[in-house]
């Protein structure tokens, strides 16, 4: 989109967009949604959110026309977790912190 904005809300969990009764909470996400359904359009605004806890999001924020569209990137399996070990430990390597002999497959790594 030629001129758009986005606005990206990352860990939405974190950021109190459920609603917990003690009202500050209650607040954020009343002011969030008055901004996505306010008066004035959000022409050429991208409005998305990430968050590993989709089951704490508030059930208004996923209504049509607020953030409706879920995507689901599932878990990498373990060839994909042997490329995000490599892509963390290319600088070590190259700046001599991981040995030479040091091989990613044969770590015993809780996530792989």
């Amino acid at each position: 989109m030629v001129g758009s904005n986005e606005i990206n809300l990352n860990e939405c969990k974190s950021r109190g967009l459920t609603r917990d009764g003690t009202g500050v909470h209650d607040s954020i996400v009343n002011q969030l949604l008055t901004k996505i359904d306010g008066v004035e359009s959000l022409n050429n605004v991208l409005l998305s959110g990430m968050t590993n806890r989709n089951d704490l999001l508030d059930e208004a924020l996923l209504r049509p026309g607020r953030l409706e569209v879920q995507v689901e990137i599932s878990l990498p399996d373990e060839n994909g977790h042997l490329q995000i070990l490599q892509i963390h430990t290319n600088k070590m390597k190259e700046n001599s912190f991981l040995a030479p002999d040091v091989n990613l497959q044969e770590l015993d790594c809780p996530f792989i």
